[in-house]
């Protein structure tokens, strides 16, 4: 599996070298312009089926090249009035599960990861100024048998001929789930030109009965036309939001790393239901992660792959989680895909060629005369008329 994803990342990199040649990308759209995002997080790449096995999320963003409406939030964060560069306003859809080391055990160990699953939907707002961005988010879901953890991986499963788990009647029991998230991330240059190369400091805060804890760490990237954006997003962080980007991005490739840690106060996944007896671990208060991969960037369009190791979270957890992700992000601009979509319909309407259908024949002019004209005067039509034949034409062209 590593192999074959690496031999597929080299191959495209290679790939976008060679497309240096062509014509310079297109210019940046206007505001606003949409960012779309979507993530795929499993423990398949690890060759293992425990602990965060899986997590999916769809996101999109709104980007604006102007402050956002709510001046409190541009105070709070302590930005100069009339000084942001972009920003932007997101929602996220998304699904994480959890399961312990022995899933063919009908009655999992008590001091194992305890089945659970989180099914939210979210919001955030994101502001960027001066290579800096902050992004403040809202996520709300269900946890327990609502999550429909249960139901996902049995269907998985079946599609790969896998053994199904046997202990999710054991999960968490049903409870709403909200988290509150604040990160801040910084961008600095430590190469420019054509081979690049930048640093991702990042710290956060996560607030709320699913998760309150603080993480900081920071990712370096090298390569070719390394895209203007703040870095890979993973699920457990933020979110697998995507990051506001200066504007369409190169052909090129990079390689990045990325490593941090993380200092935990609750994890519902591991301390159990707030209100209710349920099944839970002994949590480690602090755990740290790293991380390496290769991205590929093209107009408009960026995809990255990585491998994430993560440390024990719980007492007496065996060995060293690890996952992969793949991110596929692109963006598009509203207004022009607005007009591309009329211009398609207008030319639909117009032209019903072939299949049995006959072509609308050509409108002939229609002149009006103006009021007051008389032929003992003299007056030529031609003096006061309106041709209605060129409007017709423009909106439907002969063949």
């Amino acid at each position: 599996m590593i192999g074959r994803l690496t031999a597929l990342f080299v191959g495209m990199a290679l790939g976008s070298a060679a497309l240096q040649a062509r014509p310079a990308p297109e210019p940046a759209c206007p505001s606003p312009r949409w960012q779309v995002a979507a993530n795929f997080e499993n423990d398949l790449f690890g060759a293992t089926d425990r602990y965060y096995t899986n997590g999916f999320s769809l996101a999109a963003v709104k980007v604006t090249d102007a402050a956002p409406a709510c001046a409190e939030l541009q105070q709070w964060l302590r930005f100069p009035a009339g000084d942001v560069e972009r920003s932007g306003l997101g929602w996220e859809f998304g699904q994480l599960m959890f399961t312990p080391q022995d899933i063919a055990r009908p009655d999992p160990k008590p001091d194992d990861q305890p089945y659970a699953g989180w099914l939210f939907v979210g919001v955030h707002r994101q502001i960027e100024h001066r290579g800096r961005l902050d992004i403040i988010g809202l996520k709300a879901g269900m946890v327990g048998p609502a999550s429909l953890a249960h139901q996902t991986q049995d269907t998985v499963h079946r599609w790969r001929g896998i053994a199904r788990a046997q202990g999710w009647r054991h999960q968490l029991h049903n409870e709403p789930g909200v988290v509150l998230a604040y990160e801040q991330r910084r961008r600095f240059a430590l190469r420019t030109g054509l081979w690049g190369a930048d640093a991702i400091p990042f710290a956060g805060l996560n607030m709320g009965n699913v998760l309150t804890s603080a993480q900081a760490g920071a990712q370096l990237r090298f390569g070719r036309h390394i895209p203007a954006d703040y870095g890979t997003s993973f699920l457990r962080q933020i979110g697998s939001v995507p990051t506001l980007c200066a504007g369409p991005a190169r052909w090129g490739a990079h390689a990045f790393g990325v490593a941090g840690g993380s200092w935990v106060a609750r994890n519902l996944f591991l301390d159990g239901n707030t209100f209710r007896s349920s099944p839970s671990v002994q949590k480690k208060p602090c755990f740290a992660a790293w991380g390496g991969g290769l991205g590929v960037t093209g107009p408009r369009c960026k995809l990255t792959f990585t491998y994430v190791w993560m440390t024990s979270e719980f007492d007496v957890q065996s060995g060293v989680q690890l996952f992969g992700s793949i991110m596929i992000e692109t963006s598009f601009c509203a207004g022009s895909r607005m007009a591309g979509w009329r211009r398609a319909v207008n030319c639909a309407g117009a032209r019903t060629i072939g299949r049995g259908r006959t072509q609308r024949p050509p409108m002939q002019p229609r002149l009006s005369v103006a009021r007051g004209f008389s032929p003992r005067f003299g007056v030529s039509p031609r003096d006061d008329v309106r041709a209605e034949a060129p409007h017709y034409a423009e909106r439907f062209p002969p063949p």
